[in-house]
């Protein structure tokens, strides 16, 4: 993403003893200003405060960068660019860790102790910023209220009654109008892209607080974020029509974010790598990866600590490397051959994962 000049001036992490990670600061600006940060070493044992961001890289098309220190510009990808306008405030600083910028991307002996921190990183976080994007095809200005209406709904529950098919009809007919106007205004992407990143459950589940920005429209994420299966029930004249014309799927985003939330509220410490994988990707297939091998390390932080640490985190090692070196650290870890019945018995020619061997990078695992 960025040259090795503009990564030299990196502050230095040791990358062995404290947790050392970096974390930066964004300074206030107005939307056309350009984007500045400065740069600090922390302990994650200090716990300090910051927020975590989870969005996806996505390509560098338009020549956009951050200014470093006051004195270099890094380049960042457009839609990084984006979600930083949105975040940065006009009066006061956001001190935010963002992989793309707080990790030298080109160090691969950093790159890989950072990335083995990710979890680490995520659970020390006061807040995650989850960036969906610009919905370039949606005005927000449409897509806000509709967004908002989210939230609006703990409202509803909060005062309950013993007629909940009338407060859920209330609901509905208050906000029929801010999904119609969307509707018939605009059309965009159905599911941001974020849904169906690698990295998306870890980053979810780990963090204390998750917060949305879609545009300019944000909301805190809840449990309670509209029960659509109840608005479902009551009147599925309206969220079909909804579903079908609507520029943003809001009803299926909903049910990705369930899905999350129920992976949320399980146990995965002390799972198989194996377990967890096959549960944690089932809702969006094979998930997306700007390199292929976080497949594996996108769930480390999730899975029994000793399984993770024999797996480790080494970019030095091919796709295929990554693969063998997770199906041998199941047999150590475990004592058994149980990671032999997940492997698959038809690949492509050009597959050159060990036969013996789960392929995770390019193919779903089957689930016997």
């Amino acid at each position: 993403m960025a040259t090795s000049e503009h990564r030299l001036l990196y502050p230095p992490v040791k990358v062995s003893g404290p947790k050392e990670t970096r974390i930066l600061d964004l300074l206030p600006g107005s939307w056309h200003d350009a984007l500045a940060v400065t740069i600090q070493v922390v302990s994650l044992d200090t716990s300090p405060t910051y927020k975590a961001l989870s969005y996806v890289w996505g390509p560098s098309t338009e020549g956009r960068s951050v200014v470093m220190d006051g004195t270099h510009g890094m380049p960042i990808t457009d839609n990084l660019h984006r979600g930083l306008r949105r975040i940065r405030q006009e009066r006061n600083i956001t001190t935010l860790w963002i992989d793309a910028i707080c990790i030298n991307q080109d160090d691969v002996g950093e790159k890989s102790q950072q990335v083995a921190m990710m979890g680490d990183i995520y659970r020390t976080a006061t807040d995650t910023i989850v960036w969906l994007g610009e919905s370039e095809r949606t005005s927000s200005i449409h897509l806000r209220p509709v967004f908002a209406s989210l939230v609006s709904f703990e409202y509803y529950l909060h005062s309950w009654t013993s007629d909940i098919y009338w407060m859920v009809q209330q609901y509905v007919a208050s906000h029929s109008g801010a999904v119609q106007a969307a509707a018939e205004h605009h059309e965009a992407d159905r599911v941001p892209p974020w849904y169906s990143r690698a990295w998306t459950v870890q980053e979810f589940i780990l963090s204390r607080n998750v917060h949305l920005y879609w545009g300019r429209a944000k909301i805190k994420y809840s449990r309670s974020t509209l029960p659509y299966d109840m608005v479902m029930v009551v009147s599925p004249g309206i969220i079909s029509k909804a579903r079908d014309r609507c520029g943003v799927d809001v009803f299926d985003i909903k049910h990705r974010l369930n899905i999350l939330e129920a992976f949320r509220g399980s146990d995965f410490a002390g799972q198989r790598l194996l377990d967890a994988y096959n549960a944690l990707f089932t809702y969006s297939g094979l998930p997306q990866a700007t390199d292929p091998r976080d497949r594996v390390h996108s769930v480390l932080g999730l899975i029994d600590a000793e399984e993770a640490r024999l797996i480790g985190v080494d970019y030095n090692l091919t796709c295929e490397q990554v693969s063998a070196k997770a199906t041998f650290a199941s047999i150590k870890r475990y004592g058994d051959l149980e990671a032999l019945f997940y492997v698959q018995l038809k690949r492509p020619s050009e597959n050159r994962v060990p036969s013996w061997a789960v392929d995770f990078i390019s193919a779903k695992i089957p689930n016997w």
